[in-house]
Order: structure tokens, then sequence, then C-alpha cells
């Protein structure tokens, strides 16, 4: 679903506490509270993480809540599905420009 469709669902549905937004954006998106939701949208592309942690005390009535993207360099290894992928689009990248 797109960022609208989720927010529409987040005010029409009761009880949904967590949306995440794996839509096909380029660009992280600010964590938003749409009700009692947290909407959130990770960046695509398997070039960050996003983490969400989230504090309840015993007793409270509201959760704290973080949320932040933690990007992927070289250090990490590429995810053998995705990195399969990027490699063949390298390659045919490097031909189209032969």
């Amino acid at each position: 679903m797109d960022l609208g469709r989720v927010i529409s669902l987040a005010v029409l549905v009761p009880g949904i506490h967590m949306i995440i937004v794996a839509h096909d954006y380029s660009a992280p998106t600010d964590p938003q509270q749409v009700g009692d939701t947290l909407v959130l949208g990770p960046i695509n592309e398997g070039r960050m993480l996003t983490e969400v942690r989230m504090t309840v005390k015993s007793g409270a009535q509201n959760a704290g809540i973080e949320s932040h993207t933690v990007p992927l360099d070289r250090t990490v290894p590429d995810d053998p599905v995705l990195g399969e992928l990027i490699r063949r689009a390298q390659t045919e990248l490097d031909k189209a420009q032969k």
C-alpha cells in the first residue's frame, strides 16, 4: 500500500499499533503517529535498515517510541538474493555502457 492508503487504514481500523510502509519509496519518511498507530517507511533498495525502539513501562498509558535508519556500508555483507540482483544489474549496466 502507498502511504495515503496506510494512513486511511490506520484511521479506519482500530487496534493496529504499527504499520511498516514497504512501498517503492527511495527516501525515508518521518514516522507518523496516526491515532494509536505508528506509521513508518523504511528506505527501499536494501541500503538501510530501520530500527524502532519502543519503551513501555508497567502501568503507563503511552509508550516511548524512537525510530531511525541505520545505513548499510561495505562492512555489511549483501543479502544473498539482493546481492545477486545487484551484481546482475551492474553487469547489464556495464554491457550497455560499452
